[in-house]
């Protein structure tokens, strides 16, 4: 798990993971972050990590999206701040999840 600045730091880890494993021990490697994360800098480590090693590619980005608070997130709506990063996370994903569908009412209210 991994949130926003990590770039240098996932970056390390890969190049510690290169020394420690053979290419036939893993199929994936999988990088969770936080919520609130931007996944550009993540992003641009593997880009960096694929031109120096070769070993490492980025398969995709998924984003999984709360039903039930994004429209407040990006609309800055009551208690909830405005939060740029979803929009990021949203633009950059190859596959978005829509999560708590179940508690959305017809319309977008939550319910």
């Amino acid at each position: 798990c991994t949130g926003d600045g990590a770039g240098p730091e996932l970056e390390r880890v890969l190049n510690h993971m290169l020394q420690l494993i053979d290419d036939d021990q893993y199929d994936y490697v999988l990088i969770e972050t936080s919520g609130l994360a931007d996944p550009a800098p993540i992003m641009q480590a593997f880009f960096s990590h694929q031109t120096s090693s070769g070993r490492f590619f980025l398969d995709g980005v998924v984003s999984i999206v709360d039903a039930q608070h994004v429209w407040r997130h990006i609309e800055g709506d009551g208690w909830f701040a405005r939060m740029p990063e979803i929009h990021a996370q949203i633009a950059h994903a190859t596959t978005v999840i829509i999560n708590k569908v179940d508690t959305v009412r017809h319309g977008g209210a939550a319910g």
